[in-house]
């Protein structure tokens, strides 16, 4: 037996037949994106890779299977893109592979390393929690190994630092509203550092353009309010950074366009 991760089958196959329509329209522009052999087979091998990543995954709050958000993400990234390379359209794909299930990525590994060894392996929510970062670690290997330094690269840096624990070490006794905060805080810093590099501006650029869009969810519901109070200090950000970039940033051609969007946004989700 290998090493594996258990999930329900039928709400895979469920969860796939749910986005089935945006699939079939990413995998054409992909076709249409891409001419050079080489590079379409890069992505498409990690458009299976995200499948079997995330398909497994609970849906969102909306409802919606999780699988679409990295859909969402590559699609907004080929969107934004003059001339998408591979390495951009597969980060984008897997920017949350390792942050949400590095168990799976974990488990890939294993038996690709010791394919004759016979592993009985459950993982349950503590001892991924106790393992967390020899999962991480492991699955940003395996990404290398996969596709390369440079989308290895992209991945660490689009993953969020386990502020959570970062928060416990430095201020254990914090009151959840203050954790709250501090996470935020954390958060935006972690967003600030990264858009620096121009790649990793469009790529967290793509991601955020996507999650901070709220309408889908119910305004009444705490996932609507605790995503709108950490997104609402991150737009002015964006916008501030985009304004900022020279003609040699990949953006430079569409940041006016970015940035109108990203005001309309705040303007009619974020300030009333």
């Amino acid at each position: 037996m290998s090493l594996e991760i258990y999930s329900n089958p039928e709400a895979r196959i469920d969860r796939k037949e749910r986005i089935s329509d945006d699939l079939e329209s990413f995998k054409q522009n992909l076709e249409n994106n891409f001419e050079n052999e080489e590079e379409k087979t890069k992505v498409f091998k990690a458009l299976d890779l995200m499948l079997e990543v995330h398909l497994g995954q609970k849906d969102r709050a909306d409802g919606m299977p999780y699988a679409k958000h990295p859909l969402e993400v590559a699609q907004k990234t080929l969107d934004i893109t003059d001339e998408p390379s591979a390495d951009l359209v597969v980060a984008s794909l897997l920017h949350d592979s390792v942050e949400d299930k590095s168990d799976v990525l974990f488990a890939k590994r294993v038996n690709k390393k010791y394919p004759e060894k016979n592993y009985m392996f459950n993982v349950n929510d503590e001892l991924k929690e106790k393992h967390k970062e020899i999962f991480k670690s492991f699955s940003f290997r395996e990404l290398k190994d996969m596709f390369g330094e440079k989308v290895e690269y992209y991945v660490y840096n689009l993953t969020n630092h386990d502020f959570d624990s970062l928060i416990e070490d430095t201020k254990p006794n914090a009151s959840k509203e203050e954790r709250e905060i501090l996470k935020n805080n954390l958060y935006k810093e972690h967003v600030e550092e990264i858009i620096q590099d121009p790649d990793l501006c469009l790529l967290k650029y793509a991601d955020f353009s996507v999650n901070v869009d709220l309408r889908s969810l119910d305004k009444n519901s705490v996932k609507y309010k605790k995503l709108r109070r950490k997104y609402k200090s991150i737009i002015p950000v964006f916008i501030e950074q985009l304004k900022d970039i020279d003609e040699n940033h990949s953006l430079y051609n569409k940041k006016d366009k970015l940035i109108a969007n990203l005001k309309n946004v705040y303007e009619k989700q974020y300030l009333n």
